[in-house]
């Protein structure tokens, strides 16, 4: 019998010390994860988010589950998330700077939840947020400055609430020198309780295009003659200024 081969210490080295595979990303029991970089959970009657959320992940859909709150351990480290659906849950409200580690979150969609409020602090650090979906839940109010550092946004949904008022910074989306400014494109307002708009709300918004108002109980007056100034702004629709305007001829309000 001979010494040691050379080549079987070689290949002992190569295997300790080679590149090895690196480990299969984590993918909730019951979820589907057809790619690496998406995660699938709809319909699994989940009441809270996974915890074993893979921080490479990129699109996330957890709709149509029971999930009733967001806390800043339901997302914490998704620094790579950039699609992020959870409609059809029961969430009732978002806990301050739960999505804060969502840096390059772009599309949130919170449609057909409970929320009642959208808070100061909710949605901070979301800062390439472009679509924000808020439509078909129970929201009473959006708190001045709580869309503040969405500067990246430019649809925002909130149809099919209970928006009775909104505060003429309720819309604002950055500061430009102290004085606050929207950069929305499209505004869904419809089927809300809405009877007026403070005047300079929509005057912060330069790129405004499309808004949708039809559905509400307007009160018409003096103070439904800003809409006026709508007219011609780009190709868009203000649809439900109409209305407004025709009862302000016949002389009502």
């Amino acid at each position: 019998m001979g010494g040691p081969r050379p080549w079987a210490s070689l290949l002992l080295l190569l295997l300790l010390c080679g590149p090895h595979p690196a480990p299969a990303t984590r993918c909730p029991r019951t979820c589907a994860c057809y790619v690496p970089t998406e995660l699938h959970c709809t319909f699994r009657s989940f009441r809270a988010v996974p915890h074993v959320l893979d921080p490479k992940i990129e699109r996330v859909n957890l709709g149509f589950n029971h999930i009733r709150v967001l806390t800043h351990a339901s997302f914490s480290g998704l620094a790579r998330l950039q699609l992020l659906l959870l409609h059809g849950n029961e969430i009732a409200d978002i806990t301050e700077g739960a999505l804060s580690d969502l840096g390059a979150l772009q599309v949130l969609k919170l449609s057909y939840n409970q929320l009642r409020a959208l808070h100061t602090g909710s949605l901070r650090g979301l800062r390439r947020l472009s679509r924000l979906y808020l439509d078909h839940n129970r929201l009473e109010s959006v708190h001045p400055w709580a869309l503040l550092g969405l500067a990246s946004l430019r649809l925002l949904r909130l149809d099919g609430n209970r928006l009775a008022a909104l505060a003429p910074e309720g819309l604002a989306t950055l500061r430009v020198r102290g004085v606050p400014a929207c950069t929305l494109g499209v505004l869904h307002l419809a089927g809300n309780r809405l009877a007026a708009l403070p005047a300079g709300t929509l005057a912060r918004a330069p790129a405004l295009r499309v808004l949708h108002l039809q559905g509400n109980p307007w009160a018409c007056g003096c103070r439904a003659r800003w809409m006026e100034g709508l007219q011609g702004r780009g190709r868009g629709e203000q649809r439900g200024r109409g209305q407004a305007q025709a009862n302000e001829r016949a002389g009502r309000g």
